[in-house]
């Protein structure tokens, strides 16, 4: 009874949001399918569908947009067991696969409640302490709740930034503006001078952000590869290689999260997505697993796959 009510609630919520600011059809459809899948997940594991009707809704996704279901799964059985006295989401997942996007759900949960004042799931250390990759990908928790924080209120500003903020934990705080980037393309997809905008507001958090417009950059356009990059080429040159980092993220990721996807990743002919991935892939598998790792790669990659020098950029002397 209360998964059906939660689900309500939660589809009342997804439904709500609203993206005035994007540019053409093809983002409003983009949105739509993204919400909708994510929307058919959590319904599922709200209500407690049983694992074979899980797969079989699986089946019925593409491929590139699985990973927005299976997100909305991990947001359901968060809401789920948000009132639990004990343990974690992660202990009634369905899947070994997508780890990266049940993090990620976990956390869009805690946003929509930090937002709507509902039950959180706990995040202290010992209640975790049973879940292998916890240490590895737990700073994704703290994007997912700022991408949902980010959407609800339909803007980035300074209040919403000092929201998103982990007291205590910068890493975690950094993390979350990448969830902030994933957000802004959601609200400005393909408004490149909007996007620019928001981005140089928060110097304190560019580098951030633009990892993580990349990163939503190829995730909602998986399957055209070559619209991802003539998308970054939209963007000014400085900004171009946070965006591909962002870009080579999504594609080490997919496999990660489902190694079926590989072919179609191994199809890409993009040279620049190529690199990008192989950059990424070479960052992910040179930093020790644990505590540090999230950051540690993206630290190795952003070595790989740096910035434009001030003497690289346009219009230097």
């Amino acid at each position: 009874m209360i998964g059906t009510v939660l689900s309500h609630l939660l589809r009342r919520k997804l439904r709500s949001l609203s993206f005035p600011a994007q540019r053409g059809r093809d983002a409003k459809a983009t949105t739509a399918e993204a919400l909708e899948c994510f929307e058919l997940g959590a319904h599922a594991a709200l209500t407690k569908a049983r694992p074979q009707a899980i797969a079989a809704l699986e089946l019925r996704i593409p491929w590139y947009r699985r990973f927005f279901f299976w997100e909305g799964c991990a947001c359901g059985l968060s809401g789920r067991h948000a009132l639990a006295p004990w343990g974690n989401p992660d202990l009634a997942r369905m899947t070994s696969r997508y780890r990266a996007m049940h993090f990620t759900g976990y956390g869009f949960w805690n946003g929509v409640a930090r937002v709507y004042h509902l039950p959180r799931v706990p995040l202290t250390r010992e209640r975790w302490a049973v879940v292998p990759d916890y240490d590895r990908l737990s700073p994704l928790i703290a994007g997912g709740a700022a991408f949902a924080i980010t959407c609800a209120h339909g803007v980035l500003d300074s209040a919403v930034l000092e929201r998103v903020k982990v007291a205590g934990n910068p890493d975690w705080t950094r993390a979350a503006f990448h969830g902030c980037g994933r957000a802004l393309w959601f609200l400005y997809m393909h408004d490149v001078g909007l996007l620019e905008a928001a981005i140089e507001a928060h110097p304190e958090a560019s580098s951030e952000l633009i990892e993580g417009v990349g990163v939503a950059i190829a995730f909602t356009q998986l399957s055209r590869p070559r619209r991802i990059l003539a998308t970054i080429d939209r963007f000014p040159p400085a900004m171009q290689p946070g965006l591909l980092r962002g870009a080579g993220i999504c594609l080490y990721q997919s496999i990660e999260e489902d190694p079926a996807i590989r072919p179609f990743i191994s199809r890409i002919k993009e040279q620049r997505l190529r690199q990008a991935h192989s950059l990424c892939e070479r960052a992910a598998t040179s930093v020790a697993d644990g505590p540090g790792w999230y950051w540690g790669c993206d630290a190795k990659l952003r070595s790989l796959l740096p910035d434009l020098s001030p003497s690289e950029r346009p219009g230097a002397a």
